[in-house]
């Protein structure tokens, strides 16, 4: 990658940003007398201007839009996952979830995934269900027909939530200014779909194309 390339074996630390055609970085390098901040611009192709390749998945382009290089990760199972949940999951979601592992998208939306401990999205859907009377009232949880499935979450307190058991839906419902709810295509919520509003309002969710 640029942003750590100039920097060999005295790079201790180096975080990276994609904004449009470039990558900005800030990370820390070992010096002889102590260690130094520095911050980098490289070069990147923005995929806005070259376009994806024909045929690509939903999945395929946030990744290319977030530069990511595919490796190895747990494999998850999905059916039962499933089963444990009560519910189906959506295919963009397993998709991320396949791709990226763990982790979070900029440091702001944290995926939930199976599996993973502290972040494991069976674990959180059964401590929600447990607290179902102050989360998302007038909204039932997962348990319930229709309720909501937590999937991410933020530092910042926004809880990203999918509504099961409509397989068409495409309008969410944001129940306070603090959470974001979504329909048939939940990774919509990594771009657009969060309700900054203090009362109950409508979402028009777009499916991604």
């Amino acid at each position: 990658m640029p942003l750590v390339e100039p920097f060999g074996e005295e790079l201790l630390e180096m975080q990276g940003w994609a904004y449009w055609s470039y990558w900005i970085g800030c990370g820390e390098i070992a010096c002889p007398e102590a260690t130094r901040s520095v911050i980098v611009v490289a070069h990147r192709e923005d995929p806005a201007a070259t376009g994806f390749p024909k045929g690509a998945s939903w999945v395929e382009k946030l990744r290319i839009v977030v530069g990511w290089e595919p490796m190895s990760q747990p494999v998850v199972d999905w059916p039962a996952t499933e089963a444990a949940l009560g519910t189906s999951l959506p295919n963009d979601y397993k998709g991320i979830v396949d791709l990226f592992g763990a982790g979070g998208f900029d440091e702001y939306l944290d995926l939930l995934v199976p599996g993973v401990l502290g972040m494991d999205l069976v674990a959180w859907s059964k401590g929600d269900a447990v607290h179902a009377a102050e989360l998302w009232q007038p909204h039932a949880v997962n348990s319930a027909r229709h309720g909501l499935l937590r999937w991410g979450a933020s530092e910042q307190e926004i809880d990203f939530v999918r509504q099961t058991g409509r397989p068409t839906l495409t309008t969410g419902r944001c129940s306070c200014s603090t959470t974001s709810v979504i329909g048939s295509n939940s990774t919509a919520a990594l771009v657009s779909s969060f309700c900054a509003c203090s009362r109950t309002c409508n979402l028009d969710i777009p499916r991604a194309t």
